[in-house]
């Protein structure tokens, strides 16, 4: 109502996508915010997958890690349309994913009438990621739509086998021309050997993924288990990976700055920066777990989980699950709940809609890590603890 009333405008100067992608800085510049989206596979995706099975179970805790019920939801898979998880985690997911298929298809869409120098390994990436992002929606939602193009319209749904084929035929073309595996500048990109890990992975996966659900349940699809070994055998013989051979190298894999691990075929790349840092720590310890900044206090590990571990494993605590009386993890010192009780973590929660701050099984980084100064974390959202890569 207070604005100008002359709306006509002369722009200084116009960038249209034809005009566009012609070098190859801004043909990365593109493929930057095609990637951002990876992150989201800690998110949205990560929350609905592990808080609904039982490896993870995030009780409510008085004020605390209620949220509209959608926790409580996911545990007892309770979730309906326009419910609380779904409202958040579920149609975060379908969101965040389908916001990487469309800005790889518009990186795409904008690319291919141009030429570039490495032009044929750019689109493959775009392709690879884009394969992947499906991937990933076919495993959370089954039958989605395939979107190649830029048109916004109504799309058609296709099926899970559909889309299977199609994650299966745009990996098999794109990993032609990646590299095996890229060097320490590129580190993050999807190479060569991150395809082949995608395609073991969805060939292991092949009797669900192409299978078809009555109401008499899944009928599984055609196995494809000699597919699936032969793209894990090409890795495993490449010679560029190995298993953590000592106690150090193991406890690395959970450290903050685990970039160097032998381990490490495909990424999600984090830098300690804010809005940039992965925050896995935080979503389980304590408050008191770190000074500033604190833990979360949510996520646990469900008792019967727990036990799976036995007493020789090194994963059960102290070296990865936390149990018992609890000790800051910046300098070893006794710490209390915010009552002022000596803290405790117990391996039981008796009632997830009532939980104390003390139960529950946590997870934590590595004791070569656990005193790290928390200047050398990153934050994300307000949080800390932000390992290089997952």
């Amino acid at each position: 109502m207070p604005a100008c009333t002359d709306l006509d405008e002369n722009p200084r100067s116009t960038l249209a996508p034809t005009g566009f992608y012609r070098t190859e800085q801004e043909v990365r510049s593109g493929l930057a915010g095609v990637y951002a989206i990876m992150r989201s596979v800690t998110g949205d995706y990560w929350y609905a997958s592990e808080a609904s099975s039982d490896e993870i179970i995030v009780p409510t805790r008085g004020q605390d890690w209620f949220d509209n019920g959608r926790w409580l939801e996911f545990k007892r898979q309770t979730w309906e349309a326009g419910s609380a998880a779904a409202a958040n985690n579920i149609n975060g997911t379908w969101e965040q994913f389908f916001r990487g298929v469309a800005r790889a298809n518009g990186v795409l869409n904008a690319l291919q009438p141009n030429s570039v120098p490495n032009q044929a390994v750019y689109e493959a990436e775009l392709r690879a990621l884009r394969a992947y992002y499906y991937y990933v929606l076919m495993d959370a939602f089954g039958g989605v739509p395939i979107v190649t193009d830029v048109e916004v319209i109504p799309r058609a749904q296709n099926t899970r086998a559909e889309v299977f084929a199609f994650v299966e035929s745009e990996l098999l073309a794109a990993r032609e021309a990646l590299p095996p595996k890229w060097d320490a500048a590129n580190y993050g990109r999807i190479s060569r050997d991150a395809v082949d890990a995608i395609l073991a992975s969805l060939y292991l996966n092949a009797e669900v993924f192409t299978g078809t659900v009555t109401t008499a349940g899944l009928q599984k699809g055609t196995a494809r288990w000699e597919d699936a070994s032969k793209f894990a055998d090409s890795l495993i013989n490449s010679g560029r990976y190995t298993l953590a051979a000592n106690p150090t190298e193991w406890r690395n894999l959970f450290a903050p700055n685990n970039e160097n691990s032998p381990e490490n075929i495909f990424v999600v790349a984090f830098v300690p920066r804010p809005d940039l840092g992965l925050d896995f720590i935080n979503r389980a310890v304590h408050y008191n777990h770190y000074k500033s900044p604190g833990g979360w206090n949510g996520f646990s590990m469900p008792a019967e989980s727990y036990a799976k571990f036995d007493a020789a494993d090194r994963r059960r605590a102290p070296d990865v699950l936390l149990v018992g009386p609890q000790f800051s993890l910046e300098t070893g010192e006794p710490i209390n709940d915010r009552a002022g009780n000596r803290l405790v973590l117990t391996e039981s929660i008796n009632d997830i809609t009532q939980a104390t701050e003390g139960e529950g099984v946590r997870s934590v980084s590595s004791p070569s890590t656990r005193r790290t100064p928390p200047s050398k974390w990153g934050t994300t959202s307000g949080s800390s603890a932000s390992p290089r890569s997952t």
